[in-house]
Order: C-alpha cells, then sequence, then structure tokens
C-alpha cells in the first residue's frame, strides 16, 4: 500500500530513457521474445500506478527516487521525479531507465 505522504491522485506519467525504449521496441519487435509484452506493460503499470509501493531502492541506503521493480525474469530500474518529494522536480512523472531480462 502506498504510504501517505506519497500519495497522489491518478497514475503517474512516464517516460522511457532512449536505451528503455530501444528495449522495449526490440521486445515488441522480437519473434520470440524472452519476455512476453504484456509482461512488460503489466510492470509498466504497476509502476506508474504506484511508484514508490511497486519497487524498492536500488541501493540499500539509496535516494527514495531512484528505484527498481522486479518480477520473475524482468528487472525495470526508474527513478521517482516527484515535486512533493523532491523541489528540483519540475513535474511529477516517472522514467523508466531500461528495461532488463534474463534469457
Amino acid at each position: 500500500m502506498t504510504d501517505a505522504t506519497h500519495a497522489s491522485p491518478g497514475p503517474w506519467p512516464w517516460a522511457p530513457s532512449k536505451r528503455a525504449q530501444q528495449q522495449y521496441e526490440e521486445l515488441a519487435n522480437h519473434p520470440v521474445a524472452p519476455v512476453p509484452q504484456d509482461e512488460v506493460d503489466a510492470m509498466i503499470r504497476r509502476i506508474t500506478t504506484d511508484p514508490y509501493g511497486a519497487g524498492s531502492t536500488r541501493a540499500e541506503h539509496g535516494p527514495e527516487w531512484d528505484r527498481v521493480a522486479a518480477f520473475g525474469s524482468t528487472v525495470i530500474p526508474y527513478q521517482i521525479h516527484d515535486p512533493a518529494q523532491n523541489p528540483q522536480a519540475r513535474q511529477r512523472f516517472v522514467i523508466i531507465l531500461r528495461i532488463v531480462w534474463a534469457d
């Protein structure tokens, strides 16, 4: 469940990094994709619905905004831009950094 200090209405907008966009397109266009496209889409939906609850920080004592989500053989590192938590963030959104899968 989302912590009350991180609660916000509706799904978060998201943007992929250039690398994540290439990996997403590679999965979509792969005749025998190592990870089903709907599994990746479901993970992205979980991240954008609750970015603080969908994953954990990437380092044990890392910043709250630098996170990673994992499900099955898929791992998605992401960053949260949240003006409510970081005054340097200009707008509320999530950046998907990469889409990593194990063959």
